[in-house]
């Protein structure tokens, strides 16, 4: 096999809660992922240089490409423990936004651990995938299962919930860069403040209510983000009353989504917004496919 094309698609959180800071300076939370059809499209490609000499092109002017962007990081650890793999050609043709919460640096990282996974036959399963995404950040090993996923510990721990109806999502996103690293600085979680219950989102997914959903979605990190960001606020705003079923930041921000009734309705509120980008997506039920 000379290379390998893989999609990476974005998430969305349907749900984030924090539940508490633990030692090692991480966070536990309950979250519950959902994937979009919104997709970066990777080329991967094996070369006869030695390891240390990957090499990462991408369209998007910010995105790293050097030992900095996640994909190379990816790359890098199978090398460490997998000799036979040569240095590596990464061509990213970026969607999805950068720094937006919606995952697309580790989707990428999933993708190019899936992709030398083939392209070298290491035999590795899903949960060999699964444990070494964890070691590049906690939301790359919900990638390898997709669609509509209960997160819990660090965002790893995963548990596939009956898949969403297909909706029609709205993604809005001002151009706003937001550290994720910075969001858990600001954040102050209350004492006195019961935390939200991911199980009542959960029962209206399996369910598939979209309006009880609608009105139960919840994330923590908003309260930070807003207070500091409130042209954010004042966005989901506009999301709400123009869609059907709701709107959430994903993530730590800075994009929001809004869920639609349907395709009109979503191309009607994407074009009325007033931002650097508005995108239609819908919900789907992968987190990597081999294009």
């Amino acid at each position: 096999m000379d290379d390998i094309r893989l999609r990476a698609y974005a998430k969305i959180n349907l749900f984030l809660e924090i539940i508490g800071k633990r030692r090692d300076g991480y966070h536990n939370l309950e979250t519950v992922f959902q994937s979009v059809d919104l997709h970066d499209l990777l080329v991967i490609r094996p070369t006869h240089r030695r390891p240390e000499q990957n090499y990462i092109q991408c369209d998007h002017p910010t995105v790293p490409t050097d030992v900095n962007n996640l994909a190379w990081k990816a790359a890098t650890l199978l090398q460490t423990h997998y000799p036979q793999i040569n240095g590596i050609e990464i061509r990213i043709q970026k969607r999805i936004p950068v720094a937006a919460g919606l995952g697309g640096g580790s989707a990428n990282a999933a993708a190019v651990l899936l992709g030398l996974n083939h392209l070298y036959d290491l035999r590795l399963s899903d949960d060999d995938l699964r444990r070494f995404g964890s070691q590049l950040g906690a939301d790359v090993p919900f990638f390898f299962m997709g669609g509509t996923v209960l997160g819990e510990g660090i965002g790893n721990q995963l548990t596939p919930l009956n898949p969403l109806p297909e909706v029609e999502v709205v993604l809005a996103n001002s151009g706003v860069h937001i550290s994720t690293p910075w969001v858990y600085q600001q954040l102050k979680l209350p004492l006195t403040v019961k935390n939200r219950d991911v199980r009542i989102v959960s029962r209206f997914i399996e369910h598939g209510k979209l309006q009880n959903l609608g009105a139960n979605m919840f994330n923590r990190l908003e309260t930070p983000v807003f207070a500091n960001y409130p042209e954010l606020e004042r966005l989901k705003q506009v999301l709400v009353r123009g869609c059907a079923y709701g709107a959430l930041m994903s993530g730590s921000g800075a994009t929001l989504f809004a869920l639609a009734a349907d395709k009109s309705q979503a191309q009607q509120l994407a074009s009325s917004l007033q931002c650097e980008s508005a995108l239609c997506t819908r919900t789907t039920s992968a987190g990597l496919e081999v294009a």
